[in-house]
């Protein structure tokens, strides 16, 4: 069984000629011709479905819960031991227009000290808006704007939640290469996706420690199976194996303010793993492997179970609560 596009999305990508795709004015009258912003289904980009991630933010607006489970050591610093921590993360999004989304999330930790209590509680609470201002469904190119508000104090101090708020403005971004000509056509099966995003503190210090301005970056590149059995080839794979989508995420964070109290400049992670997409949900697996020693030294690990809400209920609590743009 193939997983086919949503309907009215399944024209166009193999109209793209290569010679246009490598010509300025042809870009130049695409971005004049097409509307920016158009929304369309949950993760759909013309012909591709693009799922949500583990750390990388995917640049759709939608109505969907999200669980991300995850098990890792936080490395040691200022003289505090590492500590093994457990996280469950949840978040919420509703869209008030189809291009414009509002969301709640936190966390519940569990610390570890090896020689230590182990201190539970929930983390701060986070509230973000996004703006999806770009869709070009035949370049399968969408991008987003956001921002998110981590409010201070709402969380347990014992599990490290912060005692100042932070804000952090962000741009997000995806693309497919479904435009690849025939020579290349088992490379279209891949898509791109990545964000920036700056974390301005809103306290310079606390509890004598310094908090820096930070910049978080990364990209995601995935595999899809269901786009590479739907427009490439028959895989002849049953359906469950026709729904993976095999990923590489990289999700860094850089010090860019007073990098003296950074202990470090560059800090992350590369996640390889895999999400299996359903018709009104998705599971993933990753591995978390730090990138240096101010990361951490041994391998975690990430679940995701993620609800598309606007595909559970299309007629109730997935719509926006004004249709139109």
């Amino acid at each position: 069984m193939r997983i086919e596009p949503a309907e009215g999305l399944s024209e166009g990508i193999d109209q793209v000629s290569p010679a246009g795709v490598r010509s300025p004015l042809y870009w130049a009258l695409l971005f004049s011709i097409f509307p920016l912003g158009t929304a369309h289904a949950h993760g759909r980009i013309g012909k591709r479905f693009i799922p949500t991630l583990f750390e990388i933010e995917d640049p759709f607006v939608a109505e969907e819960l999200t669980f991300l489970l995850g098990f890792f050591e936080e490395p040691a610093k200022g003289g505090e031991p590492a500590v093994d921590e457990f996280e469950v993360e949840t978040e919420f999004a509703k869209r008030i227009t189809p291009r414009f989304a509002l969301s709640a999330g936190g966390d519940f930790r569990s610390r570890d000290t090896h020689d230590g209590p182990t201190d539970s509680g929930f983390g701060n609470l986070d509230l973000g808006a996004k703006y999806q201002f770009l869709s070009l469904p035949k370049l399968e190119t969408v991008a987003s704007f956001g921002v998110n508000v981590e409010i201070g104090k709402t969380g347990k101090k014992k599990v490290e939640a912060s005692r100042f708020s932070t804000i952090s403005p962000a741009l997000f971004y995806g693309a497919g290469a479904g435009f690849l000509p025939d020579s290349f056509r088992f490379l279209r099966p891949i898509a791109l996706t990545g964000l920036v995003s700056a974390h301005f503190p809103s306290a310079s210090r606390s509890a004598g420690e310094a908090n820096p301005i930070s910049l978080s970056w990364g990209f995601a590149l995935h595999y899809s199976i269901p786009y590479l059995d739907a427009f490439v080839m028959d895989t002849g794979l049953p359906d469950f194996f026709n729904r993976f989508v095999p990923v590489l995420e990289v999700a860094l964070e850089t010090c860019i303010d007073r990098p003296a109290d950074c202990e470090g400049g560059t800090s992350g992670t590369v996640n390889p793993g895999f999400v299996w997409l359903g018709s009104k949900f998705e599971v993933g697996f990753a591995a978390r492997v730090p990138i240096n020693d101010k990361t951490g030294d041994d391998v975690g690990v990430f679940g995701l179970v993620h609800l598309f809400i606007d595909d559970m209920f299309p007629k109730s609590l997935g719509r926006p609560i004004w249709p139109r743009p």
